[in-house]
């Protein structure tokens, strides 16, 4: 119990003599405030790509109830409603949108043409360039005249049959229509663990656990370049070789910990917690992970000025190579020694877990190897 006591003694004291630390109270302030960027700016009128939608006749039924099924929920596209057609195309002339969409004043009888003989122009499509972005967002303008174009089909095919036309009326003939159609799901997602993927999470949101974890990491960085300054002036020399071996790896936690913490608060506020239990174990071996990577970087650089050097690299490295804002299937081998590959794999799938604590015993074992070679070398 006294050693328990003496541990958290000094597990205090190291922490207050971080929160001393001027730069490292600015990284820790960098969560909250990070957070906040995110989320003000998924409030924001925001997307991947930003169409123009016009009606050559807003009193069009069909055109004004395609413009309605596009600006109706949630989207990653971002929609200009344009009062004119030529607004429309002067938007992405000068660059206000990526494309134009303009409905037809005749878009029914287009429709009618279409299904008859297999042709005809429905929307006017204006791009400043052709990408993987427009080609998707297309998908969402033929879903939005689908309902449309089917119900069309369906009317034309029932006045094919002998008498059809004559008993049922357009008003029965949608309600025919509408009864066989179903609201229901036919691609349904989920992650490697089963639980099911919150379609209404924003993709703007996605990136601040990634983020995040990189913020942690950075902090964890900083205070092995700390604890070269502390070597070199001899700050706790009077430690038996043993402790003073395990302290920068203790040093590393206390600087890690507190930023953990509040990275946690950040998710829960933004609303990315699943379970909080499971989180709250996953932040704790992420930490401790990220602690015995810093370690072992510090470990491998022979100066402070090489660490600092090296920090821009790894921070680059894992922002690319971790699945922050996109998962790359290449160069999983260099993804391996890297732990925000774990903590945002092993959000959705507990086998990551595993190979993330087996990845910080490795860690702290090859720590204390490398630098009991580098204290007998000097």
């Amino acid at each position: 119990m006294k050693k328990m006591r003496r541990l958290l003694l000094w597990y205090g004291l190291l922490t207050k003599r971080q929160l001393k630390r001027p730069a490292y109270l600015a990284l820790l302030l960098l969560v909250p405030l990070l957070a906040l960027a995110v989320a003000l700016s998924v409030r924001q009128d925001s997307g991947i790509v930003t169409v123009a939608v016009a009606c050559e006749d807003p009193a069009d039924p069909v055109s004004a109830a395609a413009v309605d099924r596009l600006l109706s929920g949630k989207s990653v596209l971002r929609f200009l409603t344009c009062a004119e057609a030529e607004d429309a195309k002067n938007a992405v002339i000068h660059g206000e949108a990526d494309a134009a969409w303009i409905f037809r004043a005749d878009t029914g009888e287009m429709l009618e043409r279409y299904v008859q003989k297999g042709r005809g122009t429905i929307v006017t499509v204006i791009e400043r360039e052709d990408n993987v972005f427009l080609k998707l967002a297309r998908e969402k303008l033929y879903a939005a005249v689908y309902p449309d174009l089917s119900y069309t089909m369906f009317r034309r095919f029932l006045e094919t049959l002998p008498g059809a036309s004559q008993l049922l009326g357009e008003q029965e003939l949608r309600g025919y229509y509408e009864s066989g159609t179903m609201d229901e799901e036919i691609v349904h997602f989920a992650y490697a663990d089963g639980s099911e993927v919150q379609n209404a999470d924003s993709y703007l949101v996605a990136p601040l656990r990634g983020l995040l974890s990189l913020l942690i990491v950075l902090c964890g960085l900083a205070s092995g370049m700390y604890c070269f300054r502390e070597e070199r002036e001899e700050t706790f020399v009077w430690l038996p070789a043993g402790k003073r071996r395990l302290l920068p790896l203790v040093s590393h936690m206390t600087a890690i910990f507190p930023v953990a913490a509040a990275v946690l608060l950040a998710l829960t506020v933004g609303g990315l917690l699943a379970n909080p239990v499971y989180e709250l174990l996953l932040m704790l071996c992420f930490s401790m992970a990220s602690a015995a990577f810093c370690e072992l970087i510090r470990s491998f650089c022979p100066s402070e000025a090489q660490m600092g050097a090296l920090i821009p690299v790894l921070m680059v490295a894992m922002l690319v190579l971790c699945p922050v804002f996109l998962n790359f299937r290449l160069l999983r081998p260099v993804q391996y020694l890297l732990p925000p590959f774990y903590y945002l794999n092993a959000v959705h799938s507990a086998a990551y877990l595993c190979g993330m604590m087996l990845y910080t015993a490795a860690a702290v074992v090859l720590a204390m190897v490398f630098s009991g070679m580098k204290r007998r070398r000097a």
